[in-house]
């Protein structure tokens, strides 16, 4: 039953690519202004006010790339739709590893509301483009990898916030 469908799960797999890094980029990013080295590189002198702004701030970028999703993936198609939100998550991780140069704390915040954006989208999109392309037999199995994945995501973010 799974081989008549591999190519399904793989589908599966790639679009949920971009699930997994909102769990991890929600895994990590309290652990990472947690750490000494950080604080010192952006002279933080309030380590929670910090900390939660770049957490939260993904999730207002998430929220925000969420709203034209649906609009955009009607329009373009869910594939494209996706791709774009994907170049969204890279031109984020980019804006936040720049200041490690300069210690711009501002371009993290701005990194994480771009990537925010591209994840929200991406969120939106992937579990019906996945669902759409599957056959009705399995297509509970699948849409259910979706939060699997997220929830998953977790546990390495943490994992590698733990062991650095």
């Amino acid at each position: 039953m799974f081989f008549d469908n591999v190519h399904v799960y793989y589908l599966a797999v790639i679009a949920y690519l971009g699930i997994f890094l909102f769990g991890w980029e929600t895994g990590v990013a309290g652990g990472v202004v947690a750490q000494k080295g950080f604080l010192d590189a952006f002279h933080v002198k309030d380590k929670k006010q910090v900390s939660s702004v770049v957490v939260a701030i993904l999730q207002a970028g998430a929220f925000f790339g969420s709203l034209p999703a649906p609009i955009l993936s009607n329009k373009f198609g869910r594939r494209k739709t996706l791709f774009g939100f994907n170049l969204f998550i890279v031109l984020g991780t980019v804006l936040q590893t720049i200041p490690g140069v300069g210690g711009k704390i501002a371009l993290i915040y701005g990194g994480r509301i771009v990537a925010g954006f591209g994840i929200g989208g991406i969120t939106s999109i992937s579990a019906g483009y996945v669902s759409e392309c599957c056959p009705k037999d399995v297509r509970g199995r699948i849409t259910g990898m979706f939060q699997v994945s997220r929830s998953a995501s977790l546990d390495p973010g943490h994992l590698a916030h733990l062991l650095t």
